[in-house]
């Protein structure tokens, strides 16, 4: 059945008051789309119509949805109907009414597509652990991108949900920031640090570690915030020319934490791994192994380092299953021995580390 005839048997089925919103919509929805959005569009009308949530989700989803899909492509289209669909169910029209109203103020926010998808799964995993956030995370998710990237939103929420698990009330007021964690934590997130103020204390840092000095230079050209990544470049660790916070904590143990990964790879760091023939997911997973090993190595010296680099694991079990976040949770279970997650994938490769790590050559 092509998407023409698929169409013509929904309306033919459904309900005359969606089935005149639904024909009023179309045009719009046949100048956006190509077949293959077409179709994932009418999946998602199809989903809201048969939810029983009423009709007012509807009417935000053929009104939000074609403009959302021309800022980001229609290629998100599937995700944007999988997050509506698990919304409606877990928290009802009011919910996913104002997810979808907030969608296309949110991304004239946001950096790219990547960061339109991660926004989505923030929302997905809500409907899972906390779903009478949405509502209030939604009225408020463009002040917060105000001040927050795509990453930092989903750390705020993080936080917001594990210190609120057992009383719903505190929960809903930090989403609507009525408390002061909620807003200090979104203050603390939102003021940078420049690595000029903190070279020299990092240079210290560094060398009362390891005892010798190690080269630290800033990235030469300023970059987007999502790019702002530690590298090591002809022996010196070069790292960003600032931090933003990371929500809850400032930018200092940021550079800290950065700089002291950075240099247990110049310390514990062999030869080069061989990449060439490796997929990108394959080559993210690798790189996920050895940050652990070498982060492991040096814990074997400095047990203190644990508690620095383990506050920037936030990932927790969610119902949301892509490769990126079970590579979250593989990473905090690597360096968190109280993290509890039953997932067999990361249960499996925590199990593998721990029966193949070995101290390897000190490299100095």
């Amino acid at each position: 059945m092509n998407v023409t005839e698929e169409l013509e048997a929904f309306l033919t089925a459904t309900n005359h008051d969606a089935r005149s919103l639904v024909r009023t919509a179309l045009p719009e929805a046949q100048r956006t789309f190509s077949e293959d959005g077409l179709r994932a569009w009418l999946t998602g009308v199809k989903s809201l119509a048969q939810s029983g949530v009423g009709l007012g989700p509807l009417v935000s989803y053929l009104g939000t949805v074609p403009a959302t899909a021309r800022e980001v492509g229609e290629a998100q289209l599937p995700h944007l109907v999988s997050t509506t669909e698990k919304v409606a169910l877990a928290a009802g029209n009011r919910s996913v009414d104002a997810m979808l109203i907030c969608l296309p103020g949110l991304v004239r926010k946001l950096h790219d597509a990547e960061d339109f998808g991660l926004v989505l799964e923030i929302f997905a995993d809500l409907a899972h652990t906390a779903p009478a956030a949405i509502e209030p995370l939604a009225e408020r998710a463009g002040q917060l991108l105000d001040q927050l990237s795509a990453e930092g939103l989903r750390r705020w929420v993080l936080l917001g949900v594990q210190s609120h698990t057992q009383d719903a009330a505190a929960q809903a007021s930090y989403f609507r920031l009525e408390t002061t964690d909620a807003r200090s934590v979104l203050r603390a997130a939102g003021e940078g640090t420049l690595f000029s103020d903190i070279e020299r204390r990092m240079s210290l840092y560094l060398r009362a570690l390891w005892g010798r000095d190690m080269a630290l230079r800033p990235n030469q050209a300023p970059q987007p915030k999502k790019a702002r990544r530690t590298s090591i470049v002809e022996g010196a660790i070069r790292l960003p020319q600032a931090f933003e916070a990371f929500p809850g904590v400032s930018g200092v143990p940021l550079y800290r934490a950065a700089a002291a990964h950075a240099a247990a790879h110049l310390q514990y760091s062999r030869a080069k791994f061989p990449l060439r023939e490796l997929r990108p997911l394959q080559v993210a997973l690798v790189g996920l192994i050895e940050d652990a090993r070498v982060e492991c190595l040096a814990l074997r010296e400095f047990p203190g380092l644990r508690s620095l680099w383990r506050q920037f694991h936030v990932a927790a079990p969610t119902f949301t299953m892509t490769a990126v976040t079970l590579m979250q949770r593989l990473a905090r279970g690597l360096i968190d021995p109280d993290y509890r997650d039953d997932n067999p994938w990361v249960t499996k490769g925590r199990g593998m580390f721990r029966n193949c790590s070995t101290p390897g050559p000190r490299i100095r």
